[in-house]
């Protein structure tokens, strides 16, 4: 399966020839997953995060991780914080080569079945663009893989994206 330009609004149903409404693409909940970098090679190491890792922001609902870089989005946490997009992140964006061109198969998806992001991630009305994520034999394939938590007013226009099951621009579950 394979999803080009496709993303996600805030209003109702489609808006324009290639944005999709976060509803549409699931409302039960299951639209994002984080994990990525957060577990070393060995079973059982997790990393903390810290405002370190980020541009600014506690992950409090009042203060919120800001993320400004393809490093900070990749730093997303596995427990219930709050994210926020500072600004639109494409080809441009710090940390493209390496989180997004460089690795064989693109990006990879934030959160899994197993470890799904259960936090909330505002996209503040920014843009994510010129993603690649190429995993046909992976299921659960997008930005985020799966998610138990919120993702708002975020848009994901100009990727190509690859997967078995469950595929999306935004998410895949």
């Amino acid at each position: 399966m394979s999803e080009r330009q496709a993303g996600e609004s805030e209003q109702g149903g489609r808006s324009g020839s290639n944005r999709w409404d976060r509803r549409s693409v699931s409302r039960r909940g299951a639209l994002a997953g984080v994990g990525v970098g957060l577990f070393g090679s060995l079973v059982g190491f997790s990393r903390i995060l810290s405002a370190d890792d980020f541009a600014g922001g506690i992950g409090t609902d009042s203060s919120p991780y800001e993320i400004e870089t393809w490093e900070h989005l990749d730093n997303l946490a596995l427990e219930e914080d709050h994210f926020i997009l500072n600004n639109d992140l494409d080809v441009d964006t710090d940390g493209y080569g390496e989180y997004v061109a460089d690795p064989e198969a693109g990006w990879e998806p934030l959160g899994s079945e197993s470890s799904p992001f259960t936090g909330s991630f505002d996209g503040n009305g920014h843009e994510i663009a010129d993603l690649v994520i190429d995993r046909p034999d992976e299921d659960d394939v997008g930005l985020f893989g799966f998610s138990g938590g919120s993702i708002e007013r975020v848009a994901v226009t100009g990727v190509d994206v690859t997967g078995g099951e469950n595929v999306g621009a935004l998410a895949g579950q």
